[in-house]
């Protein structure tokens, strides 16, 4: 059981805005205490982060490519993820017209060693008055895969996802309200996860600020610059449900703002690995005691925090 449990908390890392985590693993450095639980479950928690981390991906591709024409920029540099292809290619159809803009990958495998098949498109025909790019006020974006063949990993994706930018609603910081309906058909016959969600993600430096003792730079300057994603840190809310190819349903709540700032670096070998440095999830399956995820209250380190009632347990990056 104690294997199962410390499965559990490896597993259970259930939110990554960018998925930077992707070249390490966890390992459990220390246990508060020790009990039984017979309802460990692990795979609607690795589902769950499956289904987070595609989300997430497409939202990123899209904001690079509407603000830069393309998807090599500094973001994706910082981030670990596509850069330049590895091998395969990518077309960037944008539609100034119809205010479109679509991708197509074709065997795209890119720094962050995934394969990328198939077609995402981008319709920010909805948005208020002359806004074109995801850091406008006003865009609306509404995501598609159109044509019903994008695959990562030769797992079917398929999304309906839409993105608000709100403007600076939230102390004067730049915030987007997603949305998401997201569906990853496992290759082989891995079944089906099915998951829907509700975010507000927050540029908590869309002017300077003073976070954990430090002064961070806006990076945020002009309508008229992209944001600079290398040193932005971005607060995160809301709440996700779903179903997990198991079958078995789960609640994820963030109960307090997740935080993850790019200007944190723990790994002296891994300079690209950001974690969440603040916050905490509560993730529900059905018919299970909720798990908590604690990522601490700001300090830039490897560790987060897995609870199961009065059970705990201390996890350490290991790459």
């Amino acid at each position: 059981m104690k294997k199962n449990i410390l499965s559990l908390a490896i597993s259970s890392l259930i939110i990554i805005m960018v998925a930077t985590t992707s070249s390490c693993k966890k390992d459990s450095t220390t246990t508060s205490s020790s009990t039984s639980y017979s309802n460990a479950d692990t795979y609607s928690a690795r589902d769950h982060q499956d289904a987070e981390n595609n989300s997430n991906d497409v939202d990123q591709i899209g904001a690079e490519g509407m603000d830069n024409g393309n998807i090599n920029t500094n973001y994706r540099t910082i981030g670990g993820g596509l850069l330049t292809p590895m091998s395969g290619s990518i077309t960037i159809t944008p539609n100034p017209a119809n205010k479109t803009l679509t991708l197509t990958f074709s065997n795209y495998v890119g720094l962050d060693g995934h394969l990328r098949n198939g077609t995402i498109m981008y319709d920010y025909s909805a948005s208020l008055n002359s806004a074109t790019h995801y850091r406008d006020s006003g865009i609306v974006i509404t995501i598609t895969t159109p044509n019903n063949d994008y695959y990562v990993d030769s797992n079917k994706i398929q999304v309906n996802k839409t993105i608000t930018n709100k403007g600076r609603i939230t102390n004067g910081n730049l915030t987007w309200h997603i949305t998401t309906n997201l569906t990853i058909t496992k290759v082989n016959n891995g079944g089906t996860i099915q998951w829907f969600s509700t975010r507000d993600n927050i540029l908590l430096n869309t002017n300077t600020i003073s976070y954990n003792g430090s002064t961070i730079q806006s990076s945020f300057t002009s309508y008229n610059i992209p944001i600079n994603w290398s040193t932005a840190v971005i607060g995160i809310t809301g709440n996700a449900n779903g179903t997990s190819s198991d079958g078995i349903s789960f609640i994820a709540n963030i109960s307090s703002m997740l935080v993850r700032n790019f200007n944190c670096s723990p790994s002296l070998i891994h300079h690209h690995f950001h974690p969440f440095v603040a916050g905490e999830i509560d993730f529900t399956p059905s018919g299970k005691i909720t798990r908590k995820i604690n990522f601490g209250t700001g300090a830039c380190d490897e560790t987060y925090t897995i609870s199961i009632g009065n059970w705990s347990v201390t996890i350490t990056y290991v790459f």
